[in-house]
């Protein structure tokens, strides 16, 4: 794997971004409508981070774990929101979260349809994580997300 400008996982998601996931979900598990604040600072409790890792910022100068915490999760139907930075999870995150996985990455996410519909048509998902993922395309010009595969640099 290759260094990239979020280490060395190509998808962005560091090894604490991968722990991250699950952490968020058992956070989340019992049904409250928990802030962003609430959730990272739970979930920085739980994963016991580093106050160098809860420190990062990424370079629109937010926190690295609040931009991580819960967009892709919202955007594949595994958490809903009430208001901007409210978060309550879906039976879907709780599926995940009964698993009691360690890990979750981004290439996880594929088995939601959401997420890989996300992927196909969202100007806010073709952005980032559309950049980390090809996603083909068939004969017809449509694109196949089922299919993507990660793309390096």
């Amino acid at each position: 794997m290759r260094e990239g400008p979020h280490g060395s996982d190509c998808t962005g998601w560091g090894s604490d971004d991968r722990r991250l996931p699950p952490a968020v979900l058992r956070y989340l598990a019992e049904g409250e409508v928990r802030s962003l604040q609430q959730i990272i600072q739970g979930v920085t409790d739980v994963l016991q981070l580093d106050d160098h890792v809860v420190a990062q910022k990424i370079s629109s100068g937010q926190g690295r774990l609040e931009n991580r915490a819960c967009s892709s999760f919202y955007r594949a139907g595994l958490l809903e929101r009430e208001r901007r930075s409210w978060y309550w999870i879906t039976e879907d995150g709780r599926a995940v979260a009964d698993r009691g996985l360690t890990e979750y990455s981004e290439q996880d996410l594929l088995e939601w349809p959401t997420w890989r519909s996300c992927l196909a048509r969202t100007p806010v998902c073709s952005g980032a994580v559309r950049r980390r993922w090809r996603v083909p395309r068939n004969s017809r010009g449509a694109p196949m997300p089922s299919m993507a595969t990660r793309v390096c640099g």
